[in-house]
């Protein structure tokens, strides 16, 4: 049977029983079952088979029963858990996927399954409660190397997103109170990303689900989030940024340099001489084109844009990107290869392994580009940028954003989500792995995030879906924004462009008051949408 097959039954048991037609949810995984041929999950099957038979006896003798609810909610419960299991087992034995042919790999090798790294706690299956609470020992414990606890919490997200599993949760959950800010933003993405792929699974689970709801009414931890979502949100806007910075920017730069060429050759200048003339620098500086581009790439910078995208994603061939484990790891100034290079030009790179600016993927692309560069020949391009480098790190410094947990917060967040963009990305084998960026502005069936959050972080996502072109996301959330009263001119002209654009022309309009401010707005509606 073919893999999208399996998945298709796989699916179908989940609606049956999410609609509660427990036999046929159980006709359907006899088919898995005689795939799998395992008496684990034969003997399983028969136990939830046994315990549906005795609630529907109970039933028809006309009781009443106050727990039936619980218990109908818990049977559900078991056999998505059956299904996960078995679809799990299937998939290990038989699936060509990335993650399963390494899964195998493991399997064989019984040592990995005592260790806590990266691909052993990624291939785990359904984590046992020691197992639970042994990774969230060694998670919080300080003594432990910090980057491999940061990959732990790594490893924990991409085994979740390939199969659910609840202890991944109660354990993201057990440590937020109790780590390091820089663990804690790698939780908190990991959180939203999650939810994004399993809200409607999580939303059966009553117990996690309560958890969930009571971390929602705390105000600091909603911050939290929308901080995680300002920053994945400013990701929808990342081939539009790349595109304007190939096809607009880059070819302006590129023209200005042939024209300071020319002047070389003009001036019978020696291009080894490290002296800037300052003819040359103000030819550069005063064309307007290259100037207003400079400051349009600044500017897209400083509001958060990925503007490096286009720099680094012709740089993940380095050996160093074979190993998966690496597009997750953090930036190391200590990592063999990194130190090598640090040791040459200590003060010339320490500018560049601190920035702000950019995620620890595009850090080590960089790193690894500067190796393939004699080291004279590099000192000798940077000689004149020295002075411009020791400015901005003064900037950099004088922020004093590494006392600041909060501050280490959000920059932890950015680099985080853009280590993971360019992961799902730009990974040669990116289409095994299921990515949760495509499912993450589907807030019409992701009530979980939806509901934590705020009017202005929906009108925000609003505008980064439309400039995405996202029309359905972004026309469910103007839609909800309507509701709530959020009227302007601008905004029904989006979204009237959204209706447009989806070709839905006969728009139902909601009955509002008849007060004043509601017929203004809808007249406003009928200019903007209709003139």
């Amino acid at each position: 049977m073919q893999q999208s097959e399996i998945k298709n039954i796989a699916s179908e048991v989940y609606r049956l029983t999410e609609t509660k037609l427990f036999g046929l949810a159980f006709g359907r995984l006899r088919i898995l079952l005689k795939l799998l041929q395992e008496w684990w999950a034969i003997s399983r099957c028969e136990e939830l088979e046994e315990v549906c038979a005795q609630m529907l006896r109970y039933s028809l003798g006309d009781y009443e029963d106050p727990h039936r609810d619980v218990i109908i909610s818990k049977l559900q419960h078991d056999i998505y858990l059956l299904t996960d299991d078995i679809v799990e087992a299937i998939a290990t034995k038989n699936f060509a996927g990335y993650d399963y042919e390494q899964k195998r790999i493991y399997v064989k090798n019984q040592e990995l399954r005592e260790q806590f790294d990266f691909r052993s706690v990624w291939l785990k299956s359904r984590l046992s409660s020691e197992e639970e609470g042994a990774i969230i020992s060694f998670v919080a414990n300080k003594e432990v190397n910090f980057a491999s606890r940061q990959m732990v919490v790594s490893a924990l997200m991409l085994k979740m997103l390939r199969s659910y599993d609840a202890s991944v949760l109660t354990i993201y959950l057990e440590l937020l109170s109790d780590v390091d800010s820089r663990i804690k933003a790698r939780i908190m993405v990991g959180l939203v990303m999650i939810l994004a792929v399993h809200n409607r699974r999580i939303l059966k689970d009553v117990e996690l689900c309560d958890r969930l709801v009571r971390l929602f009414a705390n105000q600091q931890f909603v911050a939290a989030i929308e901080k995680v979502y300002k920053h994945i949100i400013n990701t929808f806007g990342t081939d539009k940024v790349t595109r304007k910075i190939t096809t607009e920017i880059y070819p302006e730069i590129f023209r200005s340099g042939a024209k300071i060429q020319k002047m070389l050759k003009e001036d019978n200048v020696d291009i080894s001489d490290d002296e800037i003339n300052p003819k040359w620098e103000k030819a550069f500086m005063d064309d307007e084109g290259v100037s207003a581009k400079l400051r349009e790439f600044g500017d897209m910078q400083m509001q958060g844009a990925d503007v490096y995208m286009s720099t680094f994603s012709s740089m993940k061939g380095y050996p160093f990107f074979n190993d998966i484990a690496n597009w997750f790891m953090p930036f190391d100034e200590n990592q063999t290869d990194v130190a090598r290079l640090m040791a040459d030009m200590p003060d010339l790179l320490k500018f560049f392994s601190e920035s702000t600016h950019m995620c620890s993927s595009d850090k080590y692309s960089f790193f690894y580009s500067i190796a393939q560069i004699p080291v004279a020949n590099f000192k000798s391009m940077m000689s004149g940028m020295e002075a411009d480098v020791e400015v901005m790190r003064d900037e950099l410094n004088s922020d004093n954003w590494k006392n600041n947990p909060e501050k280490v917060y959000v920059v932890e967040v950015r680099s985080y989500v853009l280590d993971l963009y360019r992961f799902y990305r730009l990974h040669p084998r990116r289409s095994d792995f299921v990515n949760p960026f495509e499912q993450i502005a589907d807030f019409k069936s992701n009530e979980l995030l939806s509901e934590c959050m705020s009017v202005e972080l929906r009108e925000l996502v609003c505008k980064y879906l439309f400039e995405a072109e996202l029309f359905v996301d972004a026309l469910y959330l103007y839609e909800y924004l309507d509701a709530q009263q959020v009227w302007n001119a601008y905004f029904y002209q989006q979204m009237g462009y959204c209706y447009q654009q989806l070709e839905r022309w006969a728009v139902k309009r909601r009955n509002r008051s008849c007060n004043r401010a509601s017929r203004s707005s809808s007249s406003a509606f009928r200019r903007v949408i209709f003139t």
